[in-house]
């Protein structure tokens, strides 16, 4: 473990304690990434039977805290939906991940309702930061894929922290 993926496991066990109670006796491995085939990804989560990982590329090195957080609230979803989904055997985990690999369509619905989810977690300031941040640093190509990959536009992370916010005031009422 470097100094880097120290500080990721850090913020992963205080988002897991604090907004995923369902992960908190999951070991979650984190591996620093530097692969010519990682380029185009930040992070992604992987999960297998009992194996549940995330990996980071070494370009997350120099966000800044609050769109790490973002980052791993949003993998963080992915593995708590895909664990709350998955409870079937092996060739149904196997057949979930050709689908995610092979279907743009169910890769572009997943990435929003990450987002979305991220969001309702009460990270919507985080996500938003996050994707200020990725905007920032990737072209307007990449920018267009990940657009067609399903992840949300800052515009609509605002629309979605409005829509969850309101609701939340009218429970509280």
């Amino acid at each position: 473990m470097n100094k880097y993926t120290g500080e990721y496991r850090q913020i992963v066990n205080e988002l897991i304690k604090k907004s995923f109670p369902s992960l908190k006796n999951r070991k979650i491995l984190i591996l620093e990434i530097n692969h010519p085939i990682y380029w185009w990804s930040w992070a992604f989560a992987f999960c297998f039977f009992k194996m549940n990982m995330i990996g980071v590329s070494q370009r997350t090195r120099k966000m800044d805290l609050i769109s790490k957080r973002g980052l791993f609230v949003h993998e963080l979803c992915h593995i708590e939906n895909f664990r709350k989904n998955s409870r079937r055997h092996g060739t149904f985990l196997i057949y979930r991940y050709l689908k995610f690999l092979f279907n743009k369509s169910y890769v572009a619905q997943n990435e929003r309702q990450t987002d979305i989810e991220s969001i309702k977690k009460g990270y919507g300031k985080e996500i938003l930061h996050l994707k200020i941040f990725v905007l920032k640093k990737e072209s307007q190509k990449m920018q267009e894929r990940r657009k067609k990959m399903g992840y949300l536009t800052p515009e609509q992370i605002k629309q979605y922290m409005k829509k969850f916010k309101n609701q939340r005031n009218l429970k509280v009422k």
